[in-house]
């Protein structure tokens, strides 16, 4: 079953020392193939999914000089978000084993 979740976020994007401190409120609908939270392998490869579609979101302004830069907390604000929201102990596992082996 595939769902989509919605999150209003605030975050506070890098930007040039200019900007510094910049803060943006943004909704961002992630979805999620609940089924594929039934085990660890698959559960790893949904978690890649909402990455990826975390970067997108958190991707900067195609008219930014900045475009082709992703703010780093705000990835981890929503894939969190959506961890906590679905409080799935496969997906747990997959963040925590993503988590060990980025860090």
């Amino acid at each position: 079953m595939l769902r989509s979740i919605t999150f209003a976020l605030a975050v506070t994007f890098l930007a040039p020392a200019a900007l510094a401190g910049t803060q943006s409120n943004f909704q961002v609908a992630i979805s999620v193939n609940t089924s594929a939270l039934s085990n660890s392998a698959t559960a790893a490869a949904e978690l890649d999914n909402v990455k990826n579609q975390a970067r997108d979101a958190c991707r900067y302004r195609p008219e930014s000089v900045l475009s082709n830069r992703v703010d780093s907390r705000c990835v981890d604000s929503i894939v969190n978000n959506v961890v906590e929201r679905y409080s799935n102990p496969a997906l747990v596992q997959a963040t925590q084993a993503a988590s060990s082996t980025e860090g």
